[in-house]
């Protein structure tokens, strides 16, 4: 679980969880300023460690995915 945790808590902030959430399907991958979601490669590593682990134990039904920057919806205000 160390991967797991190391790879959440690299931010000191939600980030890493939000990011988590949106590639297992759970939430949609939308940031409200100024919280952006991880660069590419941490988001790979997240593919890598669910695949490592074992994605039934993860929360959601659906397959874990890398998301591109264009999947993320960043918004300004309310």
């Amino acid at each position: 679980l160390l991967p797991l945790i190391d790879w959440l808590f690299h931010e000191p902030n939600p980030i890493g969880l939000n990011t988590a959430l949106a590639q297992l399907g759970v939430v949609r991958p939308v940031f409200r300023l100024p919280y952006v979601p991880l660069p590419l490669a941490k988001r790979v590593e997240f593919v890598n460690i669910v695949k490592e682990l074992g994605r039934e134990n993860f929360v959601g039904e659906k397959d874990v995915q890398v998301l591109d920057d264009d999947d993320f919806i960043l918004i300004g205000r309310y």
